[in-house]
């Protein structure tokens, strides 16, 4: 047994040796090959592998490799209809990364899915790429997967009002017809119920609960103190308020945590009636949901999405899959600002009068464009798609 843990505590001090060995070798030309693709080509020929065997070889496989919410949602959504206008058989399988991306994906009907991790994905891309085009059941549900060159498109994003739909519907679903219809997703059977059991048990208010989204992985979460504040003038004004948050995640102080499946989500909203968040991929997911929907698109000066901003690529307005939704694009040093702008929006469509003492209006807050670069609100849209 000594000996043993001696050859053990010896072979962990040589390991920093050993990945320098490595590395060095990993340069010298054939021997950089050799190891490139054993490290990843040879592991995503596995996966494909396994995947045939598993699935028959006569399935195709359809890549999810990027595992944000909206993301999957859009592309399993649309999914359907593409495979059926190709004509591309029966069978087929979609490959996500995260059992998260796996839950939205049973929401859209799609029958066979395969988590893998995000290395594996990749590798399997890697190997795809490695084959030149001589494997022909597959296709990449994604523009630019971080692996592939095409992942510079992402360079494009914004240019000339290139929004992430457009991206999308002129790369990977190419000549599909889509309407904003298409992006639907499949309710729980007893949806309606289920979402009417957190307003009795919570003690929330019908058509007078506002639902806050506060977390969002690609955009830098805003203090907490304003959106405390936020939640508390609404209260003030009669809302109850609570935060969708994940078990375990914090909510926001004053306000009633809730967790609500994704099945079960557009219905709550629709009972509650406004949703205020950062812009996330849920709200692709709601934004068809019957209520009022005010989106934040928080913009530092030194932050970018392609040539444009966040919002520039990422509104649903723009995108045109939502309906009901005021956006707005703001900097950071205006958080205050802005939170008191969607305070008054939703009093006036609430059809509210604003108490004396609540959000003390020094200054005129009824021009948002003072502070905010865009407000867009899906009222403001013409039937022919102009602003």
């Amino acid at each position: 047994m000594m000996v043993s843990g001696v050859f053990k505590g010896i072979w962990r001090k040589t390991r920093s040796i050993r990945e320098c060995i490595r590395r060095k070798l990993s340069n010298i030309g054939p021997l950089g090959i050799l190891w490139s693709y054993k490290k990843t080509i040879a592991n995503g020929k596995k996966v494909y592998v396994r995947l045939m065997k598993r699935y028959g070889a006569n399935t195709r496989i359809y890549i999810e490799h990027y595992p944000g919410t909206g993301d999957v949602y859009i592309t399993c959504a649309l999914l359907e209809n593409y495979h059926k206008m190709y004509g591309l058989g029966e069978n087929y399988i979609v490959t996500l990364v995260g059992n998260s991306s796996k839950k939205i994906a049973s929401l859209l009907n799609i029958r066979d899915t395969e988590v893998l991790t995000q290395q594996e994905s990749d590798d399997m891309i890697r190997y795809l790429c490695f084959m030149g085009g001589h494997i022909k059941n597959t296709t990449i549900l994604h523009y630019g997967p971080g692996v592939l060159y095409t992942r510079i498109l992402d360079d494009l994003a914004s240019y000339n009002g290139l929004d992430f739909m457009t991206m999308y519907m002129n790369t990977v679903f190419k000549d599909m017809d889509w309407t904003r219809d298409s992006i639907r997703f499949v309710e729980a059977p007893n949806a309606d119920e289920l979402a009417r059991e957190y307003f009795d048990t919570q003690n929330l208010r019908l058509g007078h609960t506002a639902v806050l989204f506060p977390y969002a992985n690609t955009i830098e979460h805003l203090p907490m103190e304003f959106w405390e504040e936020f939640a508390r003038h609404l209260r003030e004004i009669g809302f109850s308020v609570c935060t969708n948050v994940e078990p375990g995640g914090v909510a926001i102080p004053g306000t009633t945590p809730v967790f609500v499946p994704y099945s079960v989500l557009a219905n709550f909203v629709e009972l509650a009636g406004t949703v205020v968040g950062l812009r996330s991929g849920v709200f692709d997911i709601l934004a068809h949901a019957n209520c009022r929907k005010y989106i934040l698109y928080p913009t530092p000066n030194y932050f970018k999405f392609g040539v444009g901003s966040i919002m520039d690529y990422f509104s649903l307005i723009d995108m045109g899959i939502g309906e009901k939704i005021d956006e707005y694009e703001f900097e950071r040093i205006y958080v205050k600002e802005c939170f008191k702008c969607v305070f008054f929006d939703i009093c006036n469509n609430s059809g509210v009068t604003v108490p004396n003492g609540i959000y003390d209006r020094n200054g005129d807050y009824s021009h948002p464009e003072l502070f905010v670069f865009h407000k867009y609100s899906t009222k403001e849209i013409a039937t022919d798609g102009s602003r």
